[in-house]
């Protein structure tokens, strides 16, 4: 069968945003910026409360951190959009956040988005499992698409939910996922243009960073065999993206069209010209940061502790490291938890000796083979 929908996903600052451009130029395509973070949170909390009975669970948690344990885990929970059960109250929280954003995007933006289809949940799909909201909310892009036989969705950390999508949706839903050096990830989130327009100035972690990107790539190594998933490096993408486009166009069953790999034909949410969403590049028609520029913003240390903690990840998925005298350097890495975001206050992700002594032992642990790629110790290891 012909796929009916995408969903784009990956982590933030890692080409997301680009890809979702590339694909919506197509003739045929559809493809929804973001709209679905709240949506996909409140499944996980719903599944979590009412289907999982977890007291201790914290609904506040992001999306992209080990809610469901280890990768495996998540894989074991493939029936959340058919278990989690969304109200009618909860379908009116999801419009009072839908307005919040509007509202937003048009201070950010200076105009409404060009398709707001997702910001008003009570007025455009009624209450069911999660599978039926989301098959509601995609009949209604699909509604406002006229002539494109594919729609979807770009969300951040969505990845997560690949094997629900998956149970739930069968062929009819392709994911592409988007990989990018972690380093560079690292750079584009706490340094450049982007830390004081969305950053609000303030860091995050390295460790939340790289314990997030790691994670990715162990859901990565459970779906990578599947049909219907398609994995692209960032770098691979804007250095040759005729293979990486290929694939995904195979995957969906649609032409490949110059379409595609024209940047004056890249639209924003807005439906003017993209003019690329750098934190170190000019913002012109398709512009992407050089795949390299890591090397000249992140510290020595930064660059060590990135490549102890995410050192296994990086090898399997083709990102060579770099550092000299990397454990000599991991050892003095510092940073301070005040520039962290006050959400993250409290928060046990400063690189105190606890952590990197847990770090070493975790990478340890994953070189032997003890525990799978993306994963983390037992809680009675990680102290």
């Amino acid at each position: 069968m012909k796929p009916g929908f995408l969903v784009v996903t990956g982590m933030f600052r890692s080409g997301t945003t680009l890809a979702q451009v590339m694909i919506d130029a197509h003739p045929a395509a559809r493809i929804q910026y973001q709209g679905f973070l709240d949506f996909f949170r409140l499944c996980r909390n719903n599944y979590f409360a009412n289907h999982l009975k977890s007291p201790d669970f914290d609904s506040n948690s992001p999306l992209g951190v080990p809610n469901f344990g280890s990768q495996e885990s998540s894989a074991d929970h493939s029936d959340l959009l058919e278990l989690a059960v969304l109200d009618d109250e909860d379908m009116k929280w999801l419009s009072k956040r839908g307005t919040a954003r509007a509202k937003m995007d048009k201070k950010v933006l200076g105009a409404p988005a060009e398709l707001d289809v997702l910001r008003d949940y009570a007025n455009s799909c009624g209450a069911g499992t999660g599978s039926h909201v989301m098959r509601q909310l995609l009949a209604r892009v699909s509604e406002l698409s006229t002539g494109s036989s594919l729609v979807g969705f770009k969300e951040l950390f969505s990845i997560e939910f690949a094997p629900a999508l998956f149970s739930s949706f069968g062929d009819s839903v392709v994911i592409w996922h988007i990989i990018r050096d972690p380093r560079a990830t690292l750079a584009s989130r706490n340094y450049g243009s982007y830390i004081e327009s969305e950053g609000g100035g303030r860091r995050y972690p390295s460790v939340l960073i790289a314990r997030l990107w790691r994670y990715a790539v162990g859901v990565h190594q459970l779906l990578v065999d599947s049909p219907n998933y398609v994995c692209s490096r960032y770098e691979d993408l804007v250095g040759n993206p005729v293979p990486e486009l290929t694939r995904l166009t195979n995957a969906l069953g649609i032409e490949l069209l110059p379409d595609l790999f024209d940047p004056g034909g890249y639209r924003d949410r807005t439906g003017a010209i993209f003019g690329g969403n750098s934190s170190f590049s000019s913002r012109s028609a398709g512009s992407t940061a050089r795949p390299d520029r890591w090397r000249e913003v992140l510290s020595k240390q930064e660059i060590a502790a990135i490549e102890t903690m995410c050192g296994p990840e990086m090898d399997l998925i083709g990102y060579e490291r770099s550092a000299a005298h990397a454990s000599r350097l991991w050892d003095s890495f510092d940073e301070s938890s005040s520039q962290y975001p006050d959400w993250l206050a409290g928060t046990n992700l400063a690189p105190t000796q606890l952590v990197k002594s847990y770090e070493l032992r975790r990478a340890g642990a994953v070189l032997r083979g003890a525990i799978p790629v993306g994963a983390e110790l037992e809680a009675s290891e990680s102290s």
